[in-house]
């Protein structure tokens, strides 16, 4: 299945999703509680024949890890149950590669939810000025 047809179905499954496209990429907003929204920004890429999907949201700027931060972005990725925390430019982003063949809606749907609150409570926590434990 493409990714326009996933986000398509996902959308139909999760009310609170927006997606708009950007050249290539989407980019997904998602409602969160408190009144917060969080950007998703999706891409797909072929390698070795296959086609993947990315999911990608911001938390703060790399600028922001600073002391034992960046070590313990690193550690919280064994306890991440999707993607993985990184450096992407200048941001500090979560990520998640999706095989397409092998995702459904329902897959990309809590993969979504997941990245985007992730995403969110990580950054609440960089504007507080607290670690990242």
């Amino acid at each position: 299945m493409e990714m326009r047809e996933l986000l398509q179905k996902t959308v139909e499954q999760g009310k609170w999703i927006n997606i708009r496209e950007t050249g290539g990429s989407w980019l997904v907003t998602l409602d969160l509680k408190g009144g917060r929204k969080q950007q998703v920004v999706v891409t797909t890429f072929e390698e070795g024949g296959r086609q993947y999907g990315r999911l990608k949201s911001r938390i703060a700027p790399a600028a922001a890890l600073s002391s034992q931060r960046p070590t313990m972005a690193l550690r919280m990725n064994t306890g991440l149950t999707h993607g993985s925390l990184c450096i992407d430019g200048e941001d500090l982003v979560i990520q998640e590669t999706l095989m397409l063949a092998e995702t459904t809606p329902n897959h990309l749907l809590a993969s979504l939810q997941y990245i985007g609150e992730t995403a969110d409570r990580f950054e609440k926590t960089m504007a507080g000025g607290q670690d990242l434990r």
